[in-house]
């Protein structure tokens, strides 16, 4: 098993598509904290916005986990690409002749694009929350152990979070085994979810 999670991981680290979901990562990290900037210099209304702390890089640094913004919604696409190539390939049958079962490969490609998902998502808020610190403060107040608490937790809980996006994603792609259905079936189900949690 941890042999096939290897071979799985080292795959899509080596697609194209993983190179421009990188490039996506860095580009959104660095585009959101200065379009901020630039719009709210050209408004003329920083100063109230920081008085009354709407903008800060807090604020950017959680809405950069956000599931329904951009790069919420185009890396698991793109990790559902990735994971159907092994199906269009024939993979999947070279792991099913090797003696591997279908549960396994199905469990390896879970934590491969769990892996890859959570990682990059954890990357692009870091590196949004880099950027937006030259522009703006983390915080009005002194940032003490309460803070560090509720950062901790919101981590574990926006991680929880893509691992289950990891989930249905991988799910819908080795179900349909379609880059097409998955990608409809995947918008559907982000689409309905955050209907539900508004």
């Amino acid at each position: 098993m941890l042999n096939l999670y290897k071979v799985d991981l080292l795959r899509i680290v080596k697609d194209k598509l993983f190179i421009v979901t990188c490039v996506l990562v860095a580009f959104f990290a660095i585009l959101n904290p200065v379009l901020n900037k630039v719009i709210i210099a050209a408004l003329e209304v920083e100063e109230e916005l920081e008085m009354f702390g709407f903008i800060n890089a807090k604020q950017m640094f959680f809405s950069a986990f956000l599931p329904g913004d951009n790069l919420g919604l185009i890396m698991p696409i793109l990790i559902a690409i990735i994971v159907c190539k092994d199906f269009s390939q024939g993979t999947v049958r070279n792991k099913i002749i090797s003696g591997n079962s279908r549960a396994n490969i199905f469990l390896s490609h879970l934590l491969a694009s769990a892996t890859i998902v959570c990682s990059l998502i954890l990357v692009h808020a870091l590196l949004t929350l880099a950027v937006a610190l030259i522009f703006f403060p983390y915080q009005e107040t002194p940032f003490g152990w309460k803070d560090f608490g509720y950062l901790m937790a919101s981590l574990g809980f926006e991680l929880v979070i893509y691992v289950a996006v990891s989930s249905i994603v991988t799910f819908i792609a080795t179900s349909s085994k379609n880059m097409g259905t998955c990608i409809v079936l995947y918008l559907a189900v982000a689409l309905g979810l955050t209907i539900i949690g508004s």
